[in-house]
């Protein structure tokens, strides 16, 4: 019977039932399940999605305008003053600070001080930690800001914090 098989269908023909039966079986073994698991995965994250869009109710996001009034201090003029109440503002707001470094510039007759400042500290701490070094002197900015975390995981993020302020001319 397969001879007579082999007769009408050749052997090219042979080869191509052959065929077919191989990916008819490997479709439903291997590609029917894994597009099941592909529609699962997809609903899954389209329900993701939404409930990312959809704000929750008792959300409340205040955004604070720190002045140097809310500090009850002066903005510092002076170099080593800024320093010092950078780094007292780091030991409140609990992040650590590797190192710093510091240049001061005279550019248009107004001199600057301008201070890096890489930290390791948790979102919240670094965030508090900005905000204070904010009122630490006068015309207060951030020069650069750079956040990153070694795994997502992490707590810790290592900051690279660029800041400059105003100081007196002289």
């Amino acid at each position: 019977m397969n001879s007579r098989y082999l007769q009408v269908l050749g052997i090219p023909g042979f080869v191509g039932v052959g065929l077919l039966l191989f990916c008819a079986s490997f479709y439903f073994s291997a590609l029917a399940p894994a597009q099941i698991q592909l529609d699962s995965a997809r609903s899954d994250a389209r329900k993701l999605a939404a409930t990312l869009r959809a704000p929750e109710p008792n959300v409340h996001v205040a955004i604070v305008e720190a002045d140097a009034s809310s500090t009850g201090l002066k903005p510092a003029s002076d170099p080593i003053e800024i320093i010092r109440r950078l780094n007292a503002a780091a030991e409140t707001a609990a992040i650590t600070i590797d190192r710093s470094s510091y240049t001061i510039s005279d550019k248009d007759g107004r001199r600057r001080i301008k201070v890096s400042l890489p930290t390791k500290g948790g979102y919240l701490p670094i965030r508090s930690y900005l905000r204070e070094a904010l009122t630490v002197g006068r015309s207060a900015q951030i020069d650069s800001l750079v956040l990153q975390r070694a795994r997502a995981t992490d707590q810790v993020l290592d900051a690279d914090l660029k800041l400059s302020f105003e100081l007196d001319a002289k």
